[in-house]
């Protein structure tokens, strides 16, 4: 499928990534972002640039989107420049969106009278793990779809999980980062404990580490951002914020208890008004810390 014509809109810290690796796998990628900078290292990447969303998309055989999330998705898809009067008869909608699956049903509601369709395509990951292709990917929608879009999906990513019909996509995801979420606190709230006790980190994490309850925010996501007080942003707070507002607002809709979700929301509310929306989503364990008087620095 090298060569296929792709629209992609938002170049941002994530979709650099994508559309880097789409790239390199031979497709043309004309490309819009409204930030002028993100465009500029996509052109020199090799893409080609855009001046709208809507001309990202004409004509393209593929057109993908990586929104902060439903609002922006909506504004790139009914805007007034938007791609859903710019998408033609067959041409599929890849969303890389973190959103709800009544966020996907409206979107594919607009596309659908164009002939147009949409795959939800959610992903994780990192900045790095974009560049380097190593990220997953869930997706909802048509079996026949997915397949078609399966050559351009592999060149992005490591591993693709089918999880259902549209809607199923963004369902996993936000519950793969709600959870992912909820577990920091926790880890954050029982290390701030041990070390306002008087005990010693290393100690504290060579009694976890080989048992059950040990993870990759152990031994991966705080050494690197919260040991090191390396708040740079990989994944801003006000984002997750964000994801795990819309999996407790799911969880409402259909029935589903979260407690633990809830006050995860939380937390990250009280984090973004304490100043910390821009900084990394680790920045949560200042509030802890703050309590206690403590810091978990190595």
């Amino acid at each position: 499928m090298a060569g296929r014509s792709i629209g992609f809109i938002g170049l941002g810290m994530m979709g650099a990534g994508l559309a880097g690796n789409l790239l390199k796998a031979g497709h043309h990628v004309t490309g819009y972002d409204i930030v002028p900078e993100h465009v500029e290292k996509f052109v020199a990447a090799g893409g080609t640039a855009a001046d709208s969303c809507a001309a990202a998309a004409q004509g393209a055989d593929f057109v993908c989107t990586v929104m902060p999330g439903p609002a922006e998705l909506g504004a790139v898809v009914n805007g007034t420049q938007g791609i859903a009067g710019a998408m033609g008869a067959g041409a599929l909608l890849l969303d890389f969106s973190t959103v709800a699956p009544t966020d996907s049903e409206s979107v594919a509601a607009v596309l659908t009278p164009a002939g147009a369709r949409l795959l939800e395509t959610k992903m994780t990951g990192t900045p790095e793990t974009a560049v380097t292709g190593q990220i997953d990917l869930f997706v909802g929608g048509e079996e026949g779809d997915l397949e078609l879009a399966r050559p351009l999906l592999e060149a992005v990513c490591e591993r693709i999980h089918h999880c259902g019909p549209l809607g199923a996509g963004a369902a996993m995801k936000l519950v793969f980062n709600t959870l992912g979420f909820t577990m920091q606190m926790v880890n954050a709230e029982m290390l701030v404990l041990a070390r306002k006790a008087g005990l010693d980190l290393d100690l504290v994490l060579d009694a976890l580490r080989g048992t059950g309850m040990w993870t990759g925010i152990l031994e991966n996501v705080f050494p690197a951002k919260v040991f090191s007080r390396d708040f740079s942003p990989l994944f801003f707070v006000r984002l997750a914020q964000k994801d795990v507002r819309l999996a407790t607002r799911m969880a409402a809709e259909i029935g589903a208890m979260t407690p633990f979700g809830n006050m995860t929301h939380q937390m990250f509310a009280m984090a973004a008004a304490a100043g910390y929306a821009e900084d990394n989503v680790t920045s949560h364990v200042k509030m802890w810390e703050g309590v206690a008087g403590v810091e978990l620095k190595r």
